[in-house]
């Protein structure tokens, strides 16, 4: 629509009811049978709302993580916007996840980590034991652990109410976390380093430039049945048990991969900043049949709903 069109996209998900919810610099927006509606201030927002996260959580409400500070929750239409507690004010929020006993964990630019329990916000600081740096991704194990990625400390784990931080002094391949992938007792962690896998609470084993990987800046990650795919800095690797194989569309990327996305169909897709979005065909890589109605080449996300639309984000719409 011509209002997509003006939109820088962060992100965006879909409800239950098919409500597509669209989160921008410029703030909320709900599209529903082709009409788009914003949401402001007289919706509870905040006036200057700068959306970068959503979720749904398992009461199927929509919680909005604001790059400008604080987070809002939907309810009866309109949004309660959590601020003044546990440091929600004070940075932009990275992104929202829930666990497994419902608990909504913020992580945030500046302030460390946020556990919103029964509408209460509990900060989780060093105090806790959590590395005094930006906290970005949060996976959940599959021991029930909740893990948290920070930029500069390393990656912390918590269970049963206990923090702990493995970091370069514990092996880790660099400090500077930027993606984490559980996968069964392990987890994968993606860093400006390198990559790193732990085992049993410890870091077993480290990969970087030197092993083959395009660049040491692994940004996202994802897993295809039992093959791990990296994002990095200088394109797609795909781990095998002879190292790592290389992966490129004809004439590059374009720019550096900002998302990796398996469907429900087990089709690989992948976000380049400034490339557009491609998609794994066999045994090679191809653009996606729709990149050329892409608004913009710079992508943000990709999001697959519930009906099984793919949907990319970019600086100019869907």
């Amino acid at each position: 629509s011509e209002v997509l069109g003006r939109l820088h996209v962060n992100t965006v998900i879909e409800t239950d009811d098919e409500v597509l919810w669209i989160g921008a610099r410029t703030g909320l927006y709900r599209a529903e049978s082709g009409r788009i509606e914003q949401y402001d201030e007289q919706a509870g927002l905040p006036e200057d709302a700068f959306v970068q996260s959503l979720m749904i959580d398992r009461s199927s409400r929509l919680w909005v993580g604001l790059d400008n500070g604080g987070v809002a929750r939907h309810c009866a239409g309109r949004f309660d916007y959590l601020v003044g507690t546990g440091g929600l004010a004070q940075a932009r929020i990275n992104h929202l996840a829930e666990d497994a006993e419902g608990n909504v964990w913020v992580s945030t630019g500046g302030s460390g980590l946020i556990q919103m329990r029964q509408g209460l916000a509990r900060p989780l600081t060093e105090k806790q034991g959590l590395p005094d740096f930006p906290v970005l991704p949060i996976v959940q194990g599959a021991d029930g652990a909740m893990w948290f990625g920070t930029f500069g400390g390393g990656v912390a784990r918590r269970m049963n109410g206990r923090v702990e931080t493995l970091s370069v002094a514990e092996g880790l391949v660099s400090d500077q976390v930027l993606s984490l992938w559980p996968d069964g007792e392990r987890v994968w962690v993606g860093t400006r380093g390198g990559l790193s896998v732990i085992e049993d609470g410890r870091v077993s084993r480290n990969w970087t430039e030197a092993d083959g990987l395009p660049h040491p800046t692994v940004g996202s990650m994802v897993m295809e049945g039992e093959r791990l795919w990296l994002g990095t800095v200088e394109g797609l690797a795909e781990m095998t048990e002879q190292g790592f194989r290389r992966w490129q569309p004809e004439g590059g990327f374009g720019g550096y991969i900002v998302g990796l996305l398996v469907d429900r169909d087990g089709t690989l897709w992948i976000a380049s900043d400034g490339g557009g979005v491609f998609m794994r065909r066999g045994e090679e890589i191809v653009r996606a049949p729709f990149d050329d109605q892409l608004p913009s080449r710079t992508v943000t996300s990709l999001y697959e709903s519930h009906s099984g639309l793919l949907w990319a984000t970019t600086a100019t719409g869907l």
